[in-house]
């Protein structure tokens, strides 16, 4: 069994993104929205090739959208404005 799909939104989580999460192959679809994180958002995020939908909005992250994002093919990134990204189009 493989986890493809990690929905963790609204569960008052605090603390960083583990890094760890980065080995995870089969991760198309993770969404910590609304929680208490904080922290930079892991360059180790970028290695999830099947990464499609990447949901971080409603919690406290700073700093920038790592670079190794620019050249994948994410299909959804929902952050908040506070988060810099340069090769992201925001709304």
């Amino acid at each position: 069994t493989v986890l493809r799909h990690l929905f963790l939104n609204d569960n008052e989580l605090i603390g960083t993104i583990p890094t760890e999460l980065g080995d995870m192959n089969y991760l198309s679809i993770f969404s910590v929205e609304n929680n208490n994180l904080i922290g930079s958002i892991p360059s180790e995020l970028a290695r999830l090739e099947a990464l499609k939908t990447l949901l971080l909005s409603g919690n406290s992250f700073e700093g920038s959208i790592p670079d190794e994002f620019c050249t994948r093919g994410i299909d959804m990134l929902r952050i908040d404005s506070t988060v810099k990204c340069g090769c992201c189009s925001m709304p």
